[in-house]
């Protein structure tokens, strides 16, 4: 769950990281391809306004040469005024027109209704520098841009020297234009055009969105920011500046603007002809409001696509986290009762952790499996139910209470005092021994519970919980009890897991072997022999059979030695047969866990052919409790043995489940009366009466009847007269093994 949660959110930080990446990238780019759109659309400003300003300028040099061409045709000044006034007429950009001599003398002028003040043209100071460059150049010379009070205006002063056919100059003719007539030709507001001259560095041509006096025109621009510029340009083309300005080509630049000092970005371009300097630009401010915008758009998508998003993976989390609980409740809760399960238990509880001292309830149920078998599992399903409801008033604080199988329930307490462990003990007792309702029926069942208390008993879990199911199965040979666990409860485990351990290899290393008891008829004469195993461990010493069978059962070896102790003893007494020449019935004990293999019947006739042993000679011998099994199957099989010509004996008949009813249907040849009844034979009338009522039982039924556990002639001398056939025990001999039988069966032969 915490993976899964975690791995969601590593996975939308990535997509975050991703993303905040791709907007610094998207943030660049639209920056970038602003600015390269500003450059482009300013460059394409620049080059629009030097070719307009270029031809302008070639217009009025053209017309300067017409005038020129006609003047040289006129004698009379008049006519020449007359021709400079029609020339203005025709032409509104032109302020002003006359001609000069080459001492700057204007001697002809065009009023226009106006009186103008003639001022020397090489005394003035806003003409004197460009009259001078006029008289010695052939082209047209663009003069310095300067207020006339006359017009309020600013003009630009545009002269051509008027030379004879010696090339002597003999005149300058001039036209003022109106700045403002080539101001319009710069129809973008948005941007600052103006024109400055490469030589003397004065401003020529200036449109700004702001209001600008002529007193402009009457400065210089420095050589430092001359300088300035120059070095930027150089430094960010990476050519010398003479290169640059002559190459026709947008020069693009961020630089400080001389005028307010604010940083702008520029497109300059050289007039090479007129030298002269077109520069546009905008403010960087505006560029960037414009490009802040644009990431403020950015910023804004990209936060409404992550809010969404985390929107969204915060409802998968929440939503797996759910399903992860749901899941997780499942996989750790029993679906019939919801309570706690084996896995949850598992979970929380590791064997190499500390926890809170608490003491541990495993309950079994008494007599639980009759419901399910005679009533169906929907029957003991709602009996669980409500033994789990039972269950949970018991609990308190931090109790855990757990299903941790079929019937078992575990109920787990916090800082329980000892002395509250039969009280708690007896309250799950008595709460799961009340009568159980489901429909029209009643149900009683009992319980038996093992405690066990951490960390007193183990501090490893797995212990714990071992122990409490050992005590339980200590409890529940008395039925609705509790056992706590302790010492002997503990010795008593150990033992039983030495010999399930030492059991494994018994047969591998040849302690199980063989002994056999003789049984007598009423002649005295041998009738058979019972193969009784036996086992030594050079650990354990010998270990009683009824205690290493049990555990041989429950842990599966029950197989492999019933096996081996058929195949043992049809060997083992066929030869006894050959060596003392006497044939006689052999006894096998079979488990129920024999008989329920599928294989038995033909393991145990593939011995008897391996052997070459006669069928009519074996019996097998069974207990009662081999009936609680599948019934129809074990009388199957039964049949089939009886028609191979095997008998079978009832062993230990009057202790176990028998009735007379299952009796009657069995096809026994033998009823074995138990040593138990043998025992008080003498003593006491109800063994007395037992064991009579048990053979009449037996002769009723056509059957011949075997006492066993006889260990003195008034037991034998009783049991022959109450009509028992055959006698085995320590009064004839003990379990011998197959040299010491066949020793006993000679001497026996040899007496009679």
């Amino acid at each position: 769950m915490k993976t899964f949660k975690k791995n969601v959110w590593v996975l939308f930080y990535s997509i975050f990281i991703i993303g905040l990446f791709l907007l610094f990238f998207t943030i660049y780019k639209v920056s970038n391809d602003e600015y390269k759109e500003y450059e482009l659309k300013q460059s394409n400003i620049t080059k629009l306004t030097t070719t307009s300003i270029n031809s302008l300028f070639i217009q009025y040099e053209m017309l300067l040469d017409m005038l020129i061409e006609q003047i040289e045709s006129f004698s009379d000044y008049k006519k020449i005024e007359k021709l400079l006034n029609h020339m203005i007429k025709l032409n509104p950009s032109i302020i002003v027109s006359g001609i000069s001599t080459p001492n700057g003398d204007i001697y002809i002028s065009s009023t226009n209704d106006k009186k103008l003040e003639l001022d020397n043209l090489k005394e003035k100071k806003e003409t004197k520098e460009t009259f001078i460059r006029t008289l010695n150049s052939k082209k047209m010379v663009i003069g310095r841009s300067y207020y006339v009070k006359l017009f309020d205006k600013v003009m630009i002063p545009m002269r051509k020297a008027i030379r004879d056919k010696n090339g002597k100059v003999i005149s300058v003719i001039t036209i003022g234009v109106d700045v403002n007539k080539i101001l319009s030709l710069l129809s973008d507001n948005e941007h600052k055009t103006y024109l400055f001259r490469g030589f003397d560095h004065y401003i020529q041509v200036i449109k700004d969105n702001k209001k600008n006096g002529y007193l402009i025109y009457d400065k210089k621009i420095s050589n430092k920011f001359i300088k300035y510029i120059t070095n930027t340009a150089e430094k960010k083309y990476k050519i010398p500046i003479d290169i640059l300005k002559n190459s026709d080509e947008v020069s693009n630049i961020f630089f400080k603007e001389y005028f307010s000092e604010d940083i702008v970005f520029a497109s300059i371009q050289y007039i090479k002809r007129f030298d002269l300097y077109v520069i546009t630009q905008i403010n960087k401010d505006i560029i960037e409001d414009e490009i802040t915008e644009q990431i403020y758009v950015l910023i804004a998508t990209f936060l409404i696509i992550f809010i969404i998003l985390f929107i969204l993976f915060k409802y998968i989390s929440e939503n797996e986290v759910k399903k992860q609980k749901a899941l997780y409740f499942q996989a750790t809760h029993d679906q019939l009762t919801n309570l706690n399960n084996r896995k949850y238990l598992t979970s929380i509880f590791k064997n190499n952790e500390k926890y809170d001292p608490f003491i541990l309830f495993f309950i079994d149920l008494d007599n639980f499996k009759s419901i399910n078998d005679n009533y169906g599992h929907t029957y003991g399903d709602l009996v669980l139910k409500q033994v789990a409801s039972r269950l949970k008033k018991l609990q308190v604080n931090k109790d855990i209470l757990a299903r941790y199988s079929g019937d078992e329930f575990l109920l787990i307490k916090y800082n329980l005092e000892d002395t509250k462990i039969e009280e708690i003990s007896n309250q799950i007792i008595n709460a799961l021994s009340k009568t159980y309702y489901v429909d029209k029926y009643e149900f009683n069942i009992g319980s038996s519970v093992g405690v066990s208390q951490y960390p007193k008993d183990s501090e490893i879990i797995d212990d714990i919980k071992r122990y409490a199911d050992i005590s339980m199965y200590e409890a529940k040979k008395q039925k609705n009890s509790f056992k706590k666990f302790d010492e002997e409860i503990k010795q008593s485990y150990f033992r039983k897991s030495k010999i399930e351990y030492e059991l494994k290899n018994a047969l591998i290393k040849n302690e199980i072997y063989l002994v056999y008891q003789p049984q007598i008829d009423l002649n005295g004469n041998i009738h058979g022999v019972e193969a009784l195993v036996r086992w030594e461990n050079k650990n354990l010493g010998f270990i009683p059979p009824d205690e290493f069978i049990k555990i041989a059962e429950a842990t599966g070896q029950m197989i492999s030695l019933g096996r081996y102790i058929m195949k043992t003893a049809l060997s083992e007494i066929k030869d006894v047969y050959k060596k003392t020449g006497v044939d006689f019935q052999l006894s096998i004990n079979i488990s129920v866990k024999q008989f329920m293999e599928k294989e038995f019947f033909n393991k145990l006739f593939e011995y008897l052919k391996d052997n070459n042993f006669n069928k009519d000679l074996l019996t097998l011998e069974v207990t009662e409790n081999v009936f609680i099994e599948d019934f129809n199957y074990i009388l199957t099989l039964f049949d089939k043995l009886i028609n191979q010509g095997i008998k079978l004996s009832l062993d230990d008949f009057g202790t176990g489940y028998s009735s007379l009813s299952l009796l009657k249907k069995l096809p026994i040849d033998e009823l074995k009366i138990d040593k138990s009844f043998v025992d008080d034979i003498l003593d006491d009338e109800i063994s007395r009466n037992m064991v009579q009522s048990i053979i009449s039982i037996g002769k009723n039924f056509h059957m011949e009847i075997l006492a066993e556990g006889i260990e003195t002639i008034e037991q034998k001398r009783m049991l022959n007269d109450f009509g028992c056939d055959l006698f085995q025990g320590y009064y004839f001999s003990k379990p011998i093994k197959k040299q010491q039988l066949e020793e006993y069966i000679l001497n026996l032969k040899k007496d009679k």
